[in-house]
């Protein structure tokens, strides 16, 4: 998020920024100082805390791995969710078809479907179709279908933080709820007029929260 200009703020907070992942990446970019760690979506390291402050975007909870985790002094989860078809059994009959489709789509028109999500997002920007991995992004689809959270496999976590959107069209509020009772979050922070791309489009207001949590579990 910082590599891409909306955390332009990291510095002057106290953190700096030293890894992310990128899902937009070309299939045939070279491995480099950007390349993705462990599957992070961000890792912050607060100059003053004992380890790195993990933030994970949405299906990037799903993507870190026990070694990162057990390094973290913090946990900041963002527009996050348990299981995206919902944790009670009559949940996801509306969800289950989208992804369907979302599937279908990646492979006719990789490029439309990624507007259109930015657009459910509230994000403004456009997607350049040279740098759209679709491999990597339809094992992502098929992550989404299937992954969830339990309280076995994120037992021992760093103290959690949550943020989310109130008007997020992607992942409803509800689902961070579920979520906060899985993982024992110690604050959960929904943000009014935000949807789905938060991080994006809030960078500030996410920022100042993660600062002021640091300062009370750091």
């Amino acid at each position: 998020l910082a590599n891409r200009g909306y955390w332009g703020a990291v510095s002057s907070l106290g953190f700096e920024n030293i890894a992310r992942d990128a899902r937009l990446r070309p299939a045939s970019s070279p491995p480099g100082c950007d390349q993705a760690v462990d599957n992070a979506e961000n890792v912050l390291c607060d100059r003053k805390s004992p380890g790195p402050v993990l933030v994970c975007h949405s299906l990037g909870l799903h993507l870190l791995s026990s070694r990162l985790l057990s390094q973290a002094s913090l946990l900041v989860v963002i527009s996050g969710f348990a299981h995206f078809h919902g944790c009670s059994p009559q949940a996801g009959r509306f969800s289950r078809k989208h992804v369907r489709k979302m599937l279908g789509r990646m492979s006719t028109d990789p490029s439309g479907l990624i507007q259109d999500f930015h657009r459910a997002c509230g994000l403004p920007h456009q997607v350049d179709e040279r740098a759209i991995n679709t491999a990597l992004l339809t094992q992502d689809l098929v992550l989404l279908d299937t992954s969830c959270i339990d309280r076995l496999s994120f037992a021992g976590l760093p103290p959690v933080l949550q943020l989310h959107g109130r008007d997020d069209r992607i992942v409803h509020p509800d689902r961070a709820e579920e979520l906060a009772s899985i993982l024992g979050t110690k604050q959960l922070s929904v943000i009014g007029g935000a949807g789905h791309g938060l991080p994006f489009t809030h960078p500030h207001v996410c920022l100042n929260i993660i600062r002021n949590f640091s300062k009370k579990f750091c």
